[in-house]
């Protein structure tokens, strides 16, 4: 159907031009043979509906290509026109179609099938057999049968869509080699499956397509020699037609993949070859035009032989006309300048000479009668009768004069009118016949006037031609040639014969000058498109900056308008070559849908800066996902990570802890940082810890052995060891624990001391040298548990808080048991953190973490401190890390963070407008007076504060930020806030270095 279309394009073109070229008869042959073979067909079709063959009528028609289409694109609307064309011109007239059978087969299409229908089936098997090119065939025939079938429509869609995906998937596949050959066949399948916007947004098409459009051009190249070289074989054997058709074929082939010859000899050979078919085209066209007309003459011939020989009377005025007609038609065969065959050039002589012998006769005889009737009249009548007489002969010559002006015979009508004046003066003298002469003669006046126009115009524009060129701009020549064919038709007849044989070789001429200025102005549009189309490859890219690219569509537009300018010439024969323009057609909708993309992102930026809120900025930042710009692709970025109000602002001030952030704003932990009412666990871990043995009351014993000489011994008693004094002798016993043992755990056993003192002083047996309450026991006196809550165990009354620094500061304890106290009270809270405030201490969250990374999985037991190894395993880090914590402050960091957190949660946060991509700041109008600004950064996306600079600084920008990052507000006074917080923690107001892992809020990071 391409190569049907291609011919249709000739066939309008030689319409059009109403010139016989070698791709015009190559047209005729080509429609021909299109139309005979569908003529064939339908012959085919007309058995089958004869026979009753619906099913096999509708198989038959659908075949590649299916007839009904096959039969609307022959009948493109010019038909008749070109059979008449190809019939004058002697070309190959293509048959009639059966509008009976084209009619017959529309009525089984319009009547439609049902469900059961034999296509239905063959669709089914087709679908098993995966065979989806026949799958695909057979759908379209239902469609064609019952285009409402919903299904058959989502079916048809479901082959396209597969059909296009495997080919993109194909064609992916390929990419990844050199299969050039391949890749062009399956982009040219491609180009076929689918709208041009959408394969313009494919990338593996547009990859393809320049694989392909190279490798066509490297094969034109190589093409190019070898049919320059045929070309010059059928100029040698003077073949001038095939000629002409490679001299196209090279054309468009040029055109197509805008190359030139590789040198200069190719170039020069294809010009002179060119040139030789346009001067043989030029000379068939006259000798076309001369065989037309001498056949035209002939038959005229023909008629006047017959009306001579067969002796019908024809009177003096057909005589006359006949004349007129024969030496009219004569001089336009001597127009030509071609020579006539001797045959026919006797047949015409000697018919021409019958006929004026027979003019000549009957003139003659019309004399004779004429004064012969005057005679007998002057007898008859005689002096009486003179005057009727000559008023009789001014009548006749006064008719006579009439039938030259209506007949358009100028020449004849001026010597009559001489003759009438110099020799008939008396005849002149009747007012009829003067008046008639002198409207007689101001026409032929005017045809001499005309004909001096005519032949001025004639000499003006063939005065303008040099050689085969001339100065005249297109539409003046042919807008002179145009004005000089209306003047000649106001001519009469026999004036204007010559100014319309002179007229015809201008023409001719005409049209040579054009053929060759259209081929010149073509090929330099062809690389005007070409240029225009590497620098747009190139140009519109979306990988580019829109403001360069908005620049370069703007520079392109206009270089591209000049290029359309050539798209409605003044002569359409300039034209330019259907291919070039669907090229410069296609550069407008390249440069369209770039325009349209560049619109597109103006709007989405638009709306994007007319965003109030958090959510209306997200739901247009969606829309920027559809841009097909680089510069658009932050945006699925941030709509990744931006968090909204709430998280952003738990980001800076809780750590991201969205339920502690609540926390603040409920204000769960209150003022006294404890829960209301206490839970059975948390007072059964209270009475465990008052009531431990391990912790509570726990004698530090020093004990000598002085018969052995040893030296002090350190036992762990529960209570202090009951001292009695008998003479020279004390005992101490009580319950008590060697930390000497390596024991597991710790088990309190009854022990007895004694010391005897000598009489010289000495001392022997085992004496406690000294005792104390142990430094863990003082500690646990310190946090005075049982005062943790009110009597009656209703509610709390100091926090844990409290408790956990006094643990943290407490210098004399063991770190063991520090560390099992810390362990317990953590525990004791783990159900209710956040209402203990344990958000709202920082520095102990660190201190439990770093706890646990000391003991790792290890739970303390209370009775740990005591035992020899895990003193030896555990002692030294957990002093390290007791004595690298310094003296702690929950209670008090707690209470101030609380008042900072809150006013910070209860401003909020509030957005304030977004990054530009170019990373400058589109701010709203709440933001541009606010002195800080929050963005998300471009390394992990955190929150970071952007301080705006002094007033004569640089345009304010956020280069380490995310590129359409929000911009967040809080409207409080950060640097009042944190002054007093510090004030609250340090007493002075003096700055703190700020923990690991502090808020953003306080320690925010800054570009």
């Amino acid at each position: 159907m391409k190569e049907l279309a291609r011919t249709i394009q000739s066939i309008r073109a030689a319409l059009q031009d109403g010139n016989v070229t070698p791709s015009a008869e190559k047209a005729a042959r080509d429609y021909a043979q299109h139309c005979t073979q569908a003529d064939q067909r339908l012959e085919q079709v007309a058995l089958m509906l004869q026979k009753g063959s619906d099913y096999q009528a509708l198989q038959a028609a659908e075949q590649e290509p299916p007839l009904l289409d096959l039969v609307a694109a022959l009948s493109f609307g010019e038909e008749k026109a070109w059979r008449e064309f190809c019939e004058t011109h002697e070309l190959p007239v293509a048959p009639e179609l059966s509008a009976q059978t084209v009619q017959s087969l529309e009525k089984i299409y319009a009547k439609g099938i049902t469900a059961n229908h034999p296509l239905y089936k063959d669709f089914r098997a087709a679908v098993l057999a995966r065979d989806d090119a026949k799958s695909l065939q057979i759908i379209n025939v239902i469609l064609k049968l019952n285009p409402k079938d919903a299904n058959a429509k989502s079916e048809l869609q479901r082959l396209l869509n597969k059909n296009y995906q495997e080919t993109v998937e194909k064609l992916r596949s390929l990419l990844k080699t050199d299969d050039e050959q391949t890749i062009s066949r399956l982009t040219e399948k491609l180009a076929t499956l689918a709208t041009k916007d959408k394969l313009q947004r494919e990338e593996t098409y547009v990859q393809a397509e320049s694989i392909r459009r190279s490798w066509r051009a490297r094969q034109a190249s190589e093409r190019l020699p070898l049919m320059i070289r045929q070309m010059q074989e059928h100029h040698d054997r003077e073949d001038w037609r095939a000629v002409g058709e490679m001299v196209e074929d090279i054309t468009a082939l040029m055109t197509e993949h805008a190359i030139e010859p590789a040198d200069e000899g190719q170039k020069l050979a294809l010009d002179t070859l060119t040139h030789y078919h346009q001067k043989k085209l030029a000379e068939d066209e006259l000798r076309r035009n001369f065989e037309r007309s001498l056949r035209g003459f002939l038959a005229f011939v023909d008629e006047v032989e017959a009306r001579l020989l067969t002796g019908a009377g024809m009177s003096y005025a057909e005589l006359s006309q006949k004349d007129e007609t024969f030496v009219r038609q004569w001089k336009e065969i001597e127009g030509y300048r071609l020579p006539v065959p001797n045959e026919t050039l006797q047949r015409i002589t000697r018919a021409g000479q019958e006929l004026r012998t027979r003019l000549r006769g009957v003139q003659r005889a019309r004399r004779v009668r004429l004064w012969m009737s005057a005679a007998a009249a002057v007898l008859l009548l005689a002096g009486v009768a003179s005057l009727a007489l000559h008023s009789w002969k001014a009548q006749t010559l006064s008719g006579e004069l009439a039938d030259h002006m209506t007949r358009q015979t100028s020449l004849p009508a001026e010597e009559l009118i001489r003759q009438l004046r110099e020799n008939e003066p008396l005849l002149m003298r009747w007012p009829f016949l003067q008046a008639r002469v002198e409207e007689v003669d101001a026409w032929a006046k005017q045809g001499r006037g005309l004909e001096q126009r005519a032949n001025a115009t004639l000499d003006s524009l063939e005065g303008s031609f040099q050689g085969e060129t001339t100065s005249l701009a297109p539409g003046q020549l042919v807008g002179g040639l145009e004005d000089l064919s209306n003047l000649i038709k106001q001519m009469p007849v026999d004036l204007a014969s010559e100014a319309r044989n002179r007229l015809a070789v201008l023409r001719t001429r005409s049209d040579l000058h054009l053929a060759t200025l259209a081929k010149t102005y073509g090929t330099d549009t062809a690389s005007a498109v070409s240029a225009l189309e590497e620098e747009i490859s190139q140009a519109l890219v979306f990988d580019r900056p829109v403001a360069q690219t908005a620049e370069n569509v703007k520079r392109l537009d206009a270089r591209l308008a000049v290029l359309e300018a050539a798209l409605n010439p003044d002569v359409e024969s300039l034209r330019l070559p259907a291919d070039l323009e669907t090229r410069i057609l296609g550069l407008r909708q390249r440069v369209a849908a770039f325009q349209g993309e560049l619109d597109a992102f103006a709007r989405v930026r638009e709306q994007t800066a007319e965003a109030d809120s958090l959510a209306q900025y997200a739901k247009a930042l969606a829309d920027w996902q559809d841009i097909r710009f680089t510069e658009a692709a932050p945006a699925s970025v941030v709509l990744d990570v931006m968090p909204d109000e709430t998280a952003f602002l738990a980001t800076l001030i809780t750590g991201g802890n969205v339920e502690a952030l609540k926390a603040v704003r409920e204000d769960v932990s209150t003022i006294h940082m404890a829960p209301a009412q206490p839970m059975e666990r948390d007072l059964r871990i209270l009475l465990e810890l008052r009531d431990d043995p391990f912790l509570n009351n726990v004698w530090e014993n020093n004990v000598a052995d002085f018969s052995r000489r040893r030296s002090d011994k350190t036992y762990w008693s529960s209570g202090k060891l009951e001292e009695v004094v008998i003479g020279d002798a004390r005992r101490w016993k009580g319950r008590s624990f060697d930390s000497a043992e390596s024991a597991g755990s710790v088990s309190y056993i009854d022990r007895e001391f004694r010391q005897v003192t000598f009489s010289n002083g000495g001392k022997g047996g085992e004496g406690v040298v000294s005792s104390r309450l142990s430094a863990t026991s003082e500690l646990m006196n310190l946090l005075q548990l049982n005062r943790m809550t009110d009597p009656d165990g209703d509610r709390f009354l100091r926090s844990l808080l409290e408790a956990m620094e006094k643990v943290m500061n407490d210098s004399k304890a063991s770190p063991l048991a520090k560390a099992f106290l810390m362990q317990r009270l953590e525990d004791m809270a783990s159900t209710r953190p956040l209402a203990w405030g344990f958000h709202l201490s920082p520095s102990l969250q660190a201190d439990l973490a770093a706890l646990r990374a000391v003991l790792g999985d290890t739970v303390l037991r209370s009775e740990d401190w005591m035992l020899p190894s895990m003193r030896t395993r555990f002692s030294g880090p957990l002093g390290d890390f007791f004595q690298k914590a310094g003296r702690r402050v929950y209670l008090k960091e707690a209470k101030a963070r609380r008042e900072l957190l809150m006013a910070v949660a209860e401003a909020g946060v509030k957005f304030g407008g977004y990054v530009e991509t170019d990373f400058s700041l589109r701010l709203k109008n709440n933001a541009l007076g606010a002195p800080e600004l929050w963005v998300l950064s471009a390394s992990g996306a955190k929150p970071m504060l952007m301080a705006r600079p002094a007033a004569n600084a640089s345009p304010f920008m956020a280069a380490d930020a995310q590129p359409l990052s929000p911009v967040f507000i809080i409207p409080v006074d950060r640097a009042a806030l944190t002054a007093a917080y510090e004030k609250a923690l340090t007493g002075s107001g003096s700055a703190r270095t700020p923990a690991a892992g502090e808020a953003l809020f306080l320690a925010p990071p800054q570009p």
